[in-house]
C-alpha cells in the first residue's frame, strides 16, 4: 500500500504544499459565515447520498452535463462507497460515513444563492475538500486493508481529476506519513 503511494506521488511529479485553507475544514455547518435561512432545511443535514442530487445538482442546475460534480463523481462515488461498504473493516465504516458526511458539508455553503460559484470553481472545491476530509475523518489511522478499498473504489475518479487536483489530494493524503 505505502509502495503504492509513493509510486503515485512519483507519476505525478513535483510536490505541492497544501495552505491551511485547504487543509481545516468546517466541522459543521454551524462553523460557516454564511447564511443557513437561504439553505432549504433539507440540504442543510447531508445524510445520504441523494443530497447530492436532492440538493447540489438543484442548486447548480446549469452544471448539469458529463463533467457535473454533483452526479458525475459525488453522487457515483458516494453510491461506490456504498455498494462497497460491506468490505471495509468496522472502522472502515465508519471512516466512510464520516468523509461521506464531512465532503457534503463542506459544498453547504456552496449551496446559498449569494456563495454560487461556476462549474469549474466547484468542482475545483469540492475536489479541494478529498484529502483533508479523508485525513480529518481518520483515514490515517486506518488498515491496510481499508486503505486497499478505498484506492479500489476511487480508482475510476483519476479519470475525472486534473493533475492539480490530483497532486492536491496526494500531498493531503501525505499527511499520513
Amino acid at each position: 500500500m505505502i509502495a503504492s503511494y509513493w509510486l503515485l506521488i512519483a507519476i505525478l511529479g513535483q510536490e505541492l504544499i497544501l495552505t491551511k485553507s485547504q487543509t481545516n475544514l468546517p466541522a459543521s455547518p454551524q462553523e460557516t459565515d454564511y447564511e443557513m435561512d437561504r439553505i432549504e432545511e433539507s440540504c442543510q443535514k447531508p445524510g445520504n447520498c441523494s443530497w447530492y442530487s436532492l440538493c447540489l445538482e438543484k442548486s447548480y442546475p446549469n452544471c448539469a452535463n458529463s463533467e457535473n460534480y454533483a452526479i458525475s463523481y459525488g453522487l457515483h462515488f458516494c453510491d461506490r462507497y456504498a455498494e462497497r461498504l460491506d468490505r471495509f473493516s468496522d472502522s472502515g465504516q465508519k471512516w466512510v460515513g464520516r468523509v461521506q458526511e464531512c465532503l457534503q458539508v463542506a459544498l453547504i455553503p456552496y449551496l446559498n444563492k449569494d456563495n454560487r460559484l461556476s462549474c469549474e470553481r466547484l468542482k475545483e472545491k469540492a475536489f479541494y475538500t478529498h484529502a483533508p476530509c479523508y485525513v480529518n475523518s481518520g483515514f490515517c489511522k486506518l488498515g491496510i486493508r481499508d486503505w486497499f478499498e478505498m484506492l479500489v473504489t476511487v480508482a475510476p475518479a483519476y479519470k475525472m481529476a486534473t493533475k492539480k487536483m490530483m497532486k492536491a489530494t496526494i500531498e493531503g493524503l501525505r499527511l499520513c506519513v
